[in-house]
């Protein structure tokens, strides 16, 4: 099973330190550590991974344009 969780760098309503914080209280492994991800050569905002057993979890920070992004 994989599983992405996105957050913006600028949300108010879903704070990103409140999603580690929860990420963190699941107890899985960080398989590849924080680092940035890159669109058009510019930052595109912050990803880590996360792997257990058959599991992986993706979690990106997301700048932000205008309150909105596409994948």
């Amino acid at each position: 099973m994989f599983l992405l969780i996105d957050s913006g760098d600028h949300d108010f309503t879903f704070p990103y330190v409140g999603v580690e914080q929860w990420i963190t209280s699941l107890n899985v492994q960080v398989e590849v550590p924080w680092k940035p991800f890159y669109i058009d050569g510019q930052v595109g905002g912050y990803i880590t991974k996360y792997a257990q057993n058959d599991y992986s979890l993706t979690f990106a920070t997301v700048k932000v344009r205008k309150n909105h992004h596409q994948f």
